[in-house]
């Protein structure tokens, strides 16, 4: 990996899904640019549907056979071409995801979740997903907002 994108990859990855965002600040939700903005730069979601035994040892050279895709969620079409980059380069195939607002379709629950399929597995699987929030969502009646409007506070 060549140091320039190790550098790009710094400054673009951020680990964050639903409940990372209400932790880092309702306030920030309500101001244009939600999470980025708070954290000043862009969020992409990748990664969070593996496990991590999966990532370390069953990534594969582009073009074999079995290579397992990952979706990858972002506002920043920049940003997101790096992460892209980083999924290919580990061995996996990116399939671009949407923006954030459509990052629910990669959660637990959801049918992409953890089941290592091809890029069009992929593909299906995010088209596939249910608004509807399961128990595996692990959302509770205390977190922020709901699919249509993810960054409303809670009426207590």
């Amino acid at each position: 990996m060549d140091r320039e994108l190790v550098v790009g990859y710094r400054q673009t990855i951020t680990r964050a899904n639903a409940t990372a965002a209400s932790r880092l600040s309702r306030r920030a939700c309500r101001r244009a640019g939600g999470v980025e903005q708070q954290l000043g730069r862009p969020v992409v979601k990748a990664f969070n549907n593996i496990y991590a035994r999966h990532l370390l040892e069953l990534g594969k050279p582009k073009g074999a056979s079995g290579r397992i895709a990952l979706p990858v969620a972002g506002d920043d079409q920049a940003a997101k071409t790096v992460v892209l980059k980083l999924v290919e380069e580990l061995g996996f195939d990116g399939v671009d995801a949407g923006g954030l607002d459509e990052s629910w379709r990669q959660q637990p629950g959801t049918p992409v979740y953890t089941k290592d399929f091809d890029a069009d597995g992929v593909r299906r699987a995010l088209y596939e997903a249910s608004k509807d929030r399961t128990p595996a969502w692990r959302g509770t009646s205390n977190s922020p907002g709901n699919f249509t409007a993810p960054c409303l506070t809670p009426r207590i």
